[in-house]
C-alpha cells in the first residue's frame, strides 16, 4: 500500500492533511530538478506569477545552453507518448517507464503489457533517462497527469502532434553523476561519429553562443546546438563556404552568426600558433 492510502487509514485527518501538503512540496521539488525548462519560468508559475519575456530568462543553466540536448530528440519523445497510449493512458510515469524498458514485473503481466508493441522499446536507457524524458514532456506540456493519489499520463493535444511527427520536440540528455576523479572540463563525447573535437575550442563557442544569446534574448540552442558546436570545434571552418558546409548551418545562419564564429575559430587558431611558437 502506498504511504497516503497507510495514512488514511491509520492516521488522523490533519496529518494526512499534513502529508499530503509535504509530498506536494517534494513533488514541486523534483519537477523543478528533473523538468528541463527555464528555472525561472518554474519558479514564477510555482507562486501563481507569469515570466513576462519569450521562451525563456536568459540566465539559467537549461536557458543559457549548459545542458546537452539529446540527438535523437523526437525518436525518443515518439516512442515514450506511443507507450503512453499503449497503456491506454490510463497508467503512470513509473508503469510507462518499466513497460518502455522491458521489466518483467507482476504488474506488467497481470495487464498483458509484456505483449504491446512498445515493450522494450528502450530497453538500452536507464530507468533514469527514460523517467527523466518523461517528466521533460509533462514540463513541456506535451504530457499531463490526471488525478491526485495515482496520478497518470495522459497526452495533450501538442503530444499528439509530437507522437505524429507534426510538431518538433527538445529534449535534453539526463546528467549523469560524475566521479571526484572527473575532470572539470571533460571533451564532449562525439567520437561515436568520427569527431576529434577540440575541447578547448568547444568551450569558446560554448560561450559566444551564450552571449548572442543573452544579446538576442532566446535560447541558446536556437543559436547553434551542441552537435553543430562539436563539428565546427572538429572542423574548424576559416571560410563562409566552409562555415556553410557544416551540418546544421543554413544560409541564414550562416550569413547572420558567420562572421562571428569564423572570427572566433581564427582566433583560436592564432592562440594556439603563438603557444607553440619557440
Amino acid at each position: 500500500k502506498s504511504i497516503l492510502e497507510r495514512s488514511h487509514q491509520e492516521a488522523p485527518a490533519e496529518d494526512v492533511r499534513v502529508l499530503e501538503a509535504n509530498l506536494d512540496r517534494l513533488g514541486g521539488m523534483m519537477n523543478f530538478a528533473t523538468r528541463f525548462v527555464c528555472r525561472h519560468r518554474q519558479l514564477a508559475e510555482y507562486f501563481g506569477q507569469k515570466l513576462e519575456s519569450g521562451e525563456g530568462c536568459g540566465a539559467c543553466d537549461v536557458c543559457l545552453g549548459e545542458l546537452t540536448l539529446e540527438p535523437e530528440p523526437q525518436i525518443l519523445a515518439q516512442k515514450i507518448l506511443s507507450g503512453v497510449v499503449r497503456c491506454e493512458q490510463r497508467y503512470g510515469a513509473s508503469h510507462v517507464t518499466a513497460v518502455l524498458r522491458g521489466a518483467s514485473t507482476a504488474a506488467i503481466k497481470r495487464a498483458g503489457h509484456d505483449g504491446l508493441s512498445t515493450y522494450g522499446l528502450l530497453r538500452d536507457r536507464t530507468q533514469g533517462e527514460v523517467r527523466g524524458w518523461i517528466d521533460q514532456l509533462i514540463g513541456q506540456d506535451h504530457l499531463r497527469t490526471a488525478g491526485d493519489r495515482y496520478p497518470t499520463l495522459q497526452l495533450s493535444a501538442s503530444g499528439v502532434e509530437v507522437m505524429r511527427g507534426e510538431r518538433d520536440v527538445v529534449l535534453f540528455a539526463i546528467p549523469k553523476a560524475k566521479g571526484k576523479s572527473s575532470a572539470r572540463k571533460a571533451k564532449p563525447s562525439f567520437e561515436e561519429e568520427g569527431l576529434d573535437v577540440d575541447s578547448d575550442l568547444f568551450e569558446a563557442l560554448r560561450g559566444l553562443r551564450r552571449d548572442l544569446a543573452r544579446e538576442r534574448g532566446v535560447p541558446p540552442y536556437l543559436v547553434f546546438n551542441d552537435r553543430t558546436l562539436a563539428q565546427l570545434a572538429a572542423h574548424k571552418p576559416t571560410t563562409p563556404e566552409a562555415f556553410l558546409g557544416i551540418k546544421g548551418v543554413g544560409e541564414k545562419k550562416a550569413q547572420d552568426l558567420g562572421p562571428a564564429f569564423l572570427e572566433a575559430i581564427r582566433a583560436h587558431a592564432g592562440s594556439q600558433e603563438r603557444t607553440s611558437a619557440p
